[in-house]
């Protein structure tokens, strides 16, 4: 990955660059102990319900909706973007929008949809399922209304299948009340619209996954949620074998507060906190539809204990991160190996530190745990809401909150830091984003949320956050690094200035990815935008002077603009009839005007015609 900077601004884009900063982790080699069994899953600490249904749509409070503009800035590595946007793409003063979740469209990476628990007043704990959808890499957001408009939605967790389908998934089903069940939302416009939905079972605090890999489990959708709510209390995964349309009988597996990652062989991983420390759970056979799916897992250390917010914590009526598990599935060296991450706390003074532990043998034995934020230990020095994701070639970014510089609980930086050396050295160590406070705005519950999310590509990674750089809670997209549309392992601005990829209206977005995205048309599917498009002898729309279009190219090669280049040519017009030094075509000056009209020109222009558009 390429170096980085830390130099922050707002309001406009910058380049890729600047220094580096070089943590070595030591300790990872030495394997720790791990209990492990194939049934009889850890039983969760006792927990209370993240989730209360205590306003309904008629009792939200009406207040003016002023407006702002929305927050964009970039760092010398990251561009950061407002996502939770209005339909005039303004921010909204006194609304609330947290949890956000993002999905990418594989066949089309600058198409993105972000999601995220939408509060439309501050005064009201009444939200919905806010959404924004992005054609252009996440540099501009669109908001055309929420998921499912007047109806409680929480938990959000929106993920794309290998064919650009999006899907949502939010708690809390049809009917008056929360059932805390979940329904399955499925886009087939690209983010526009979501129209179609399906009852999924569920539960609070659940976390959704559908498997691109090809083969056998290719579209299966995975879900998991928390143990003791909802219909199936004891049983909290499921599984769908047919888009969503129906979901089959939930089987046990420990899920506190964890998210679910594919193998590179379709295998399923489940994290969890669990009593004694952290858990995931591996199935290697959930991707045949035949068998009901088995799961086996083992219970590590992270290096301290799971955080519920409280008190003057950064989230005081909130978790302090999830348990994130990803996997290697770049085919290389460490292909298949595990990596589970959370933000805990750990013995000492130190509150809140970023933890990183890894299996070499698919989640049977864990690594000595790895603490990745490099600041030295302190009080006030708050590393929290980790997140974690790994890249197609095996890299591992990092994200979190870091209160390191201010000492100050409430007020904090997004830090980003990454390995790819599967975790023994950690770079960057870079901040994001301005200074912001995690107490500002909160809707009528203590807390920004319980998660950011974040998926990466080969160049770098998407991140959907959670902040108040705006004053108040907004959600917010930012790119670490350059983006790769094309998904070469180049970032956009290497291909666009060696060439390798055109950029013929010079907004730095590759033509080919505009294609892709449809926010260009290219009817002749030449991979040329249409408004790009070049003919030559295409001079004019009619042939006689005077008449509307005439001198203007229509895209259509006719005998009128030969007539209209003839009579150019008599004319003496330099402007339209010097078009070449030589008529040799591959000899210098061929096709280049040197401000003189000759022979040259006329046939020229006459072996153009005649080759055509």
């Amino acid at each position: 990955m390429s170096d980085r900077g830390v130099r922050w601004s707002a309001a406009r884009v910058g380049p890729v660059g600047g220094a580096m900063v070089v943590f070595l982790a030591a300790g990872l080699a030495q394997a720790q102990p791990a209990s492990s069994t194939a049934s009889g899953e850890d039983v969760p600490p006792p927990r209370t319900h993240l989730e209360v249904f205590d306003l309904l749509p008629g009792e939200r409070t009406q207040i003016p909706r002023q407006q702002t503009p929305p927050y964009r800035g970039f760092t010398d590595s990251s561009f950061m973007a407002q996502a939770s946007v209005n339909a005039q793409g303004m921010n909204v003063i006194g609304d609330a929008a947290n949890e956000p979740s993002i999905a990418i469209d594989p066949t089309a990476p600058n198409r993105m949809v972000i999601t995220w628990r939408q509060f439309d007043t501050i005064a009201s704990n009444f939200r919905v399922a806010g959404k924004a959808y992005s054609w252009d890499g996440g540099r501009t957001w669109t908001n055309n209304g929420p998921i499912d408009p007047g109806q409680y939605r929480s938990d959000p967790v929106t993920e794309a299948d290998a064919n650009g389908v999006f899907y949502h998934l939010a708690l809390c089903g049809s009917g008056a009340g929360c059932s805390f069940t979940t329904d399955l939302f499925r886009s087939t416009d690209h983010g526009v619209t979501f129209p179609v939905s399906n009852y999924s079972i569920g539960g609070d605090k659940t976390w959704l996954l559908i498997d691109k890999i090809p083969g056998q489990g290719q579209g299966h959708i995975y879900q998991i949620w928390q143990p003791g709510f909802g219909p199936s209390p004891n049983q909290t995964f499921t599984r769908s074998i047919n888009g969503g349309l129906s979901f089959q009988n939930p089987i046990s597996v420990s899920s506190q507060f964890g998210v679910i990652a594919n193998g590179p062989n379709h295998e399923v991983y489940v994290s969890s906190t669990v009593t004694g420390g952290f858990r995931v759970s591996r199935s290697t056979n959930a991707s045949n539809p035949a068998q009901t799916p088995t799961f086996t897992g083992s219970t590590f250390s992270l290096g301290g204990s799971f955080g519920i917010g409280s008190g003057t914590d950064p989230n005081p009526a909130g978790i302090l991160g999830m348990v994130w598990v990803d996997v290697d599935r770049s085919g290389g060296p460490r292909n298949g190996w595990v990596y589970a991450l959370c933000s805990v706390d750990p013995s000492g003074t130190d509150r809140q530190d970023v933890y990183f532990a890894r299996s070499t043998n698919n989640g049977q034995t864990w690594s000595s745990p790895i603490r990745v934020n490099n600041d030295p230990p302190a009080s006030g020095s708050l590393q929290w809401f980790g997140t974690m994701s790994v890249a197609p070639n095996g890299r591992i970014d990092v994200v979190w909150v870091d209160t390191r510089e201010s000492q100050n609980p409430r007020l904090g930086r997004i830090y980003y830091a990454y390995s790819e050396d599967g975790g023994d050295t950690w770079l960057g160590h870079e901040p994001l984003t301005p200074q912001w406070d995690s107490h500002v705005g909160w809707p009528q519950q203590n807390k920004i949320g319980d998660y950011y999310d974040m998926q990466s590509d080969l160049v770098g990674a998407n991140l959907a956050c959670a902040t108040t750089l705006n004053g108040g809670q907004d959600v917010y997209y930012i790119r670490i690094n350059d983006w790769d549309c094309n998904a070469n392992g180049v970032g956009d601005a290497t291909d666009i200035s060696l060439g390798t990829a055109q950029d013929c209206n010079g907004n730095g977005i590759p033509d080919s990815c505009e294609i892709a995205a449809g926010t260009v048309p290219d009817t002749n599917n030449n991979g040329v935008p249409d408004a790009c498009e070049v003919c030559e002898p295409d001079l004019t729309t009619g042939a006689i002077a005077g008449q509307p279009g005439y001198g203007i190219p229509n895209g259509v090669l006719n005998n009128e603009d030969f007539f209209y280049y003839l009579a150019q040519f008599a004319a003496g017009n330099i402007a339209v009839a010097d078009l070449t030094t030589g008529a040799i075509a591959g000899q210098p000056g061929y096709g280049v005007p040197n401000g003189f009209i000759t022979n040259d020109d006329f046939f020229y222009y006459l072996a153009i015609f005649g080759a055509g558009c």
